[in-house]
């Protein structure tokens, strides 16, 4: 009797999971393109993104971050809304997914590192990939980072070599591994230090030349960006730091000088702020506040909870190299996960 009580209990409750129908969501995107090396699948090819949006302008109700701040603060949400975002503000943000975004009259939010501008420097993270993954040399060396002494050895290869190595899975090559303990060694270290860093690691195994691809935009790009209005523009610190390891106002410079360059760039108000590697406080989520933006997204993957919610803890999805149906499995997953 316990036991049929108990099927009974678990029918019902996939059936209320099926009556709750979808739940607001914001995606989380950082670029649209086919590296040769993508450990973190911050890439969705350009094909796979214009099947994503034509999956979910034909299914879901569109909203800019602004847009779905608004209505959340209203309580307005009908559960259908997906809010497209971002992250870091690689140049392919405005050459691919722009034009894509405008024909498909998505509306999106890209969050940008603003001390990479220009600047012509790899993010750190597609720089360590090309290190380890794309030398070709043998490699047999001892580099020091962050006060820690690693062993580098690498044997060599003919050519360099594409790898669909993901994150998730656990690290089977040698330079699988090496690229991983390396990014856990440099992801919380400030600019300064990672840079010299950066320097010992290009010593002993690059070089690793930066594809355009593979840059952040222009300064003068920003205005190009925002453009016709379908895209807006926000914060994601100076130089993408993990801020809770950073001292208060370390931090504090890094949040409120991306919104005041920011807006320099742009000539219109910053109102978004997503945190670095999606890593926040307390402190750092009362910073983002002081500083004038109002709301902030993370990487927690979540729907948005119309009823229970932060403005400045907003949980995102990220999203892969899916087909639109996947996308939509995904964000039904997600739902029902609740």
């Amino acid at each position: 009797m316990f036991g049929l009580r108990g099927r009974v209990s678990a029918v019902r409750h996939r059936i209320g999971r099926l009556w709750r129908g979808p739940r607001p969501t914001i995606l989380m995107y950082h670029r649209i393109a086919e590296p040769p090396y993508d450990p973190w699948g911050l890439a969705v090819a350009p094909g796979r993104f214009s099947e994503q949006l034509r999956e979910l302008s034909r299914t879901r109700n569109l909203l800019s971050m602004d847009q779905l701040a608004a209505r959340l603060r209203r309580r307005a949400l009908d559960g259908n809304e997906v809010a497209i975002t971002f992250d870091d503000g690689y140049a392919d943000n405005l050459a691919v997914a722009k034009p894509l975004l405008a024909k498909a009259g998505a509306p999106a939010t890209v969050f940008v590192t603003t001390g990479l501008l220009g600047s012509g420097a790899q993010f750190w993270w597609d720089e360590l990939a090309h290190l380890c993954f794309g030398v070709v040399k043998a490699v047999a060396s001892e580099v020091e980072l962050g006060g820690r002494k690693y062993q580098l050895e690498l044997s060599a290869r003919l050519t360099p070599a594409h790898s669909n190595w993901f994150y998730k899975t656990p690290p089977k090559t040698a330079r699988e591994k090496l690229y991983l303990e390396l990014w856990q060694a440099l992801q919380r270290l400030d600019e300064t230090e990672r840079a010299v860093c950066m320097q010992r690691l290009r010593a002993s195994l690059g070089p690793a030349p930066a594809e355009a691809g593979n840059l952040p935009m222009q300064r003068e790009d920003l205005r190009r960006l925002v453009t016709g209005g379908l895209i807006t523009v926000g914060g994601h610190a100076r130089t993408h730091p993990a801020l809770t390891a950073l001292p208060k106002e370390q931090k504090r410079d890094e949040i409120e000088r991306c919104r005041r360059e920011l807006e320099q760039l742009t000539g219109g108000v910053i109102s978004g702020f997503a945190y670095p590697f999606g890593d926040r406080d307390d402190e750092a989520k009362e910073l983002t506040r002081a500083a004038g933006y109002t709301w902030a997204v993370c990487t927690h993957a979540a729907p948005v909870d119309g009823g229970q919610f932060d403005l400045f803890d907003l949980p995102r999805m990220q999203v892969l190299n899916w087909t639109g149906a996947e996308l939509l499995g995904a964000l039904d997953g997600l739902a029902e996960a609740v």
